[in-house]
């Protein structure tokens, strides 16, 4: 890694909505990085969003004491909407924007960084992921198992 890559930092921004199983997880793979993050931005528009908070502070946010955890409700109910919440209290260089749903490689961030660290001329808009069909520690899930079976490690293309 460079010493620029080690200069960039990055958060991510989650919308959700009454799915907590699925966040935790979600989250779980994005405080897991190899080169962690800065900041991890979640906006609920669940009525029960408060617990969900909690869980994840005391599962979670204690064994990551280093990332910056928001967990906001949301002022409207609508993933653009929660998107653009999160996006105004981010900090970091770098904003990842996925789903509850999304499951992070363990190098992920790492690989994204490391294509904007390369990025001498700010040519770099953005980054499309690599769809895959397994999440990323290769376990079963019933919401993958009907979809082919992608063996690509690289999360984006």
């Amino acid at each position: 890694m460079s010493q620029f890559t080690k200069q960039l930092n990055w958060a991510v921004v989650i919308p959700t909505y009454k799915r907590q199983a699925i966040l935790l997880r979600c989250v779980r793979f994005a405080a897991q990085q190899t080169l962690p993050p800065k900041e991890i931005i979640v906006v609920d528009a669940s009525p029960d969003w408060e617990m969900t908070c909690n869980k994840i502070q005391h599962e979670l946010a204690a064994q990551y004491p280093a990332i910056n955890w928001q967990y906001l409700p949301a002022k409207r109910a609508s993933s653009a909407a929660q998107r653009n919440q999160g996006l105004e209290q981010a900090t970091a260089d770098i904003v990842f924007l996925i789903d509850d749903d999304s499951f992070m490689y363990p190098d992920c961030a790492e690989e994204v960084i490391r294509i904007y660290a390369q990025d001498t001329a700010h040519q770099v808009a953005g980054i499309m992921p690599k769809l895959e069909a397994l999440p990323p520690n290769n376990q079963s899930d019933s919401k993958f198992e009907d979809t082919e079976k992608v063996h690509k490690k690289s999360f984006y293309q």
